[in-house]
């Protein structure tokens, strides 16, 4: 049986610059694809000083980063 990993990014990093939420987000996608059954998300929400574009781009993120890896 294979089981799937969930992994969380910390929400309060989402108000740190891009380039420490896309760090820490490419080391959880990096482990999910590794492992061949991963879910990404937030460990406890999403705190509303979050601009939606920043969501955008983490989503846009990881969708192409974990498709990049698999090729």
């Amino acid at each position: 049986m294979t089981k799937t990993l969930q992994g969380n990014l910390d929400p309060s990093l989402l108000l740190a610059d891009w380039n420490i939420i896309e760090e820490r987000a490419k080391v959880i996608v990096e482990q999910g694809v590794e492992h061949g059954s991963h879910i990404f998300n937030l460990g406890h929400g999403v705190f509303p000083e979050v601009q939606p574009a920043t969501l955008k781009r983490l989503t846009e993120f990881v969708h192409e980063y974990s498709a990049q890896l698999r090729k």
